[in-house]
């Protein structure tokens, strides 16, 4: 069977996922065999994926059925599952985000219902380790079009992030936070900014985005205490150079990693390389930003994870570029 680009494009993608933690974790050459995950025809959103890995070393993905219009779930434990319907029959359904903690699987994704132009974020769960699922229920409000919405877990409390378009192409970061029961949006957080990402531990939550106007990456820690989120002064991250784009983060043991496409400087709009920095201080103080990529090749901007492993020490970074000029 042939395969359309998009779709070969987004198994490479989950394969490098999937296994890229085995092949640092082994500091060898060694890569599994490929996998096919799902056979289809059908226009699969390849930059609208997650992937994330239970303790017990289960693989959860979820990603948008273009075609379709559907959200799919797929676990593989010693084979893989059948695909899940996550969205439901009304929903035009995109940028699904998925987060793990020990059985409990959470999703969250945007989508506009009844074809309505306002994007609502949606959230739903299992508590079986993606057997079972809860019927969706909207998170966010009604007049607040909300976009690449992210999720993250802290011990019996659950975060969503989104941005909130104002106007045109001004958009606000909206922190909603749940202890498993009512959705409520913080009206603390104050960021103005776009494709936000979050990340949780030990009370402390870690935000960061890209800012429209200057280009930079930002971060901003809050503290969560009780009914209130208390927020510490933003961080620049790549100190104004470039134009970063597309951030992501993960935290453990309270040790920050972020990534990001920054361009610098190059000659067409869209070049650029992955930059790293990190906070071994809960987010304090950050090293300098340093470029993981070579010779300055194309990045697609939206396709890029970074996972910590389970070993704290060790980080896995997957993303796409344009070595082979494709």
């Amino acid at each position: 069977m042939f395969y359309t680009k998009k779709e070969f494009l987004w198994v490479f993608a989950i394969l490098v996922l999937l296994f890229s933690g085995k092949i640092t974790e082994a500091n060898d050459s060694y890569w599994q065999d490929n996998e096919l995950i799902l056979d289809t025809q059908n226009n699969i959103q390849f930059n609208q994926g997650n992937v994330e890995e239970s303790n017990n070393g289960i693989i959860h993905l979820v990603w948008n059925d273009e075609t379709e219009n559907k959200i799919i779930y797929m676990r593989k434990n010693y084979n893989l599952s059948q695909p899940i319907v996550l969205s439901t029959e009304n929903q035009n359904p995109s940028f699904p985000r998925i987060d793990v903690s020990g059985n409990k699987i959470y999703v969250v994704y945007q989508a506009r219902v009844n074809n309505e132009w306002t994007p609502r974020l949606y959230f739903t769960k299992s508590l079986d380790s993606g057997l079972t699922w809860s019927n969706p229920i909207q998170v966010s409000e009604e007049n607040r079009p909300s976009f690449y919405p992210d999720i993250t877990s802290d011990h019996n409390l659950l975060y969503i992030i989104s941005a909130t378009r104002i106007y045109e192409y001004n958009y606000e970061i909206d922190v909603y936070k749940s202890d498993n029961n009512d959705w409520i949006r913080d009206s603390n957080v104050e960021i103005t900014g776009n494709n936000p990402r979050i990340a949780a531990e030990n009370g402390r939550i870690h935000i960061v985005w890209s800012e429209m106007g200057n280009c930079s990456i930002s971060y901003k820690r809050g503290i969560n205490h009780g009914n209130n989120i208390l927020y510490d002064a933003e961080h620049i991250l790549n100190n104004y150079y470039g134009c970063g784009q597309m951030p992501e983060i993960d935290v453990k043991s309270n040790n920050l990693h972020v990534i990001w496409n920054d361009i610098q400087n190059q000659e067409y709009p869209g070049m650029g390389d992955i930059f790293y920095s990190k906070s071994e201080n809960n987010g304090i103080t950050w090293t300098n930003p340093i470029s993981l990529t070579q010779e300055h090749r194309t990045v697609i901007s939206n396709l890029h994870s970074i996972k910590i492993n389970k070993n704290p020490n060790v980080i896995s970074v997957a993303w796409s570029d344009n070595r082979n000029f494709n």
